[in-house]
């Protein structure tokens, strides 16, 4: 005879969402939050690549700087593509253009032959 009172019975079904369009939205949303993270992982990975080739590119470089070469001979070694050279009197400071400068070799000399060598990081 009387019909229960139900509270949710009486929405508008024009306002009533699709289960489906919900689960849609959040899997696209899932998959945009996915996206950000992988994009921050590869070039956290690229960076960290990118310094570790440059600290062995410079220790390379100052394993070559031998006491008593020619220095004209140990920089025949490097090509400008590769490598930003800085010559000062009494040294000079080999650079590797990856690892955004950060790491280099500095090789001192009196002017014709190497004295010496270090690597180190500049930051």
């Amino acid at each position: 005879m009387f019909k229960k009172h139900r509270p949710g019975k009486y929405i508008l079904p024009s306002a009533e969402l699709n289960p489906a369009d919900e689960k849609s939205k959040s899997s696209t949303v899932r998959k945009g939050i996915f996206l950000i993270i992988l994009f921050v992982v590869l070039f956290a990975g690229y960076f960290a690549y990118d310094m570790s080739q440059a600290k062995r590119m410079a220790a390379d470089a100052c394993i070559g700087a031998i006491q008593g070469m020619p220095l004209e001979d140990f920089l025949a070694k490097f090509s400008e593509k590769d490598y930003r050279i800085i010559r000062r009197a009494q040294y000079l400071m080999i650079v590797p253009k990856k690892g955004y400068g950060r790491n280099n070799c500095t090789v001192s000399h009196d002017a014709g032959r190497i004295t010496g060598s270090k690597t180190w990081f500049n930051d």
